[in-house]
């Protein structure tokens, strides 16, 4: 609720269906003055009103991560390659590392494989997405571009030689 708005339910509810509670109140800071009594009461409750929008809002908050906000580059370039990317990318390659040195059953190292595959369609587009929308040096957009690009090859490469075990 914007400040107009917030400033026009207390009008109208005073008005019409005013909290009696509130308006003792207002009445006996004013000592009894209903005009001011009146404006005590539309600032008590507009602050009222507007905590609770505030509590509401809080709640509502969006979860850290999500895919469709990385595929769509809200994270901004920086967080999205190295955060989302570089770092995700060496923690799902120490997992497939472990998974060959300690002769884990090939299932499990198909299924990383295979997620960090699924990961990787929503981060590649996130790449493309946030360098598109970077303000900073377009050296830098582009080279987060091409690096992804090689990335994905090396990806590929992986899976074609674990096919081919």
């Amino acid at each position: 609720m914007d400040d107009k708005a917030t400033y026009l339910a207390a009008h109208q509810e005073l008005a019409n269906n005013r909290d009696e509670a509130l308006w003792i109140k207002a009445l006996t800071l004013r000592s009894g003055d209903e005009e001011g009594a009146r404006y005590e009461y539309l600032r008590m409750r507009v602050e009222e009103l507007k905590r609770s929008t505030n509590t509401q809002s809080t709640n509502l908050r969006e979860p850290p991560f999500d895919l469709d906000r990385l595929s769509s580059g809200e994270y901004g370039l920086a967080k999205t390659y190295w955060l989302y990317g570089v770092m995700v990318n060496v923690l799902i390659s120490f997992i497939i590392m472990l998974t060959g040195e300690l002769k884990v059953n090939w299932l499990i190292a198909a299924l990383t494989v295979i997620s960090s595959g699924y990961y990787l369609l929503y981060w590649t587009p996130g790449i493309w997405a946030s360098s598109r929308n970077y303000e900073g040096p377009v050296y830098l957009a582009w080279l987060a571009k091409i690096s992804t690009i090689i990335g994905a090859l090396f990806s590929l490469a992986g899976l074609i030689s674990i096919k081919n075990l």
